[in-house]
């Protein structure tokens, strides 16, 4: 569940700051629930979720390519505002993405990972085919940092022919 959680998280908040980044907007919204309260904080680029017994306070920064530690192909670019970073004020948990596009097919760049992880401890590749077009899926773990990748055929007007979208999270165990 706090998997979930983090990851609703990650999403409302990339979200929430690509929103607020186009727009220039500013100010707090908040959502009530039964359990607790959910506010977005656009100037400070945070959402605080408050329980009954605590706070957390996540707060978003444009992150790294480099900060994700995975390889990519020297001919992906960097999709503009993808890379970001997610922490909680409890400083044990941090969640980190970006996406990328790359100029070759699907199973080229599937096959570059395969042949860049080939001797990785610990990697999951569980790639496969759906609707008829390879999609690359693999995840392992590595300092503590559980790291996955998805290859997928970009959408339709996508710089482009193949999206590599990268995710990490620590301090999920």
């Amino acid at each position: 569940m706090r998997r979930l959680v983090g990851l609703l998280l990650l999403v409302v908040l990339v979200g929430g700051v690509l929103a607020v980044a186009g727009c220039g907007g500013g100010g707090e919204e908040a959502i009530v629930t039964p359990e607790g309260e959910l506010r977005y904080d656009a100037e400070k680029n945070q959402i605080i979720v408050t329980g009954e017994t605590e706070e957390v306070i996540w707060t978003a920064d444009t992150g790294s390519e480099k900060a994700l530690g995975v390889p990519v192909p020297d001919n992906a670019d960097l999709v503009e505002g993808t890379a970001i970073v997610v922490a909680g004020s409890k400083g044990d948990e941090e969640w980190a993405g970006a996406s990328f596009t790359s100029p070759d097919g699907v199973q080229k760049v599937i096959d570059w990972y395969k042949s860049e992880f080939k001797d990785l401890p610990g990697l999951s590749d569980t790639s496969t085919v759906l609707d008829g077009q390879a999609v690359g899926l693999f995840s392992f773990k590595a300092d503590g940092v559980i790291k996955s990748i998805t290859v997928n055929a970009s959408e339709a007007g996508d710089k482009g022919e193949t999206e590599i979208n990268i995710a990490s999270a620590a301090g999920i165990e």
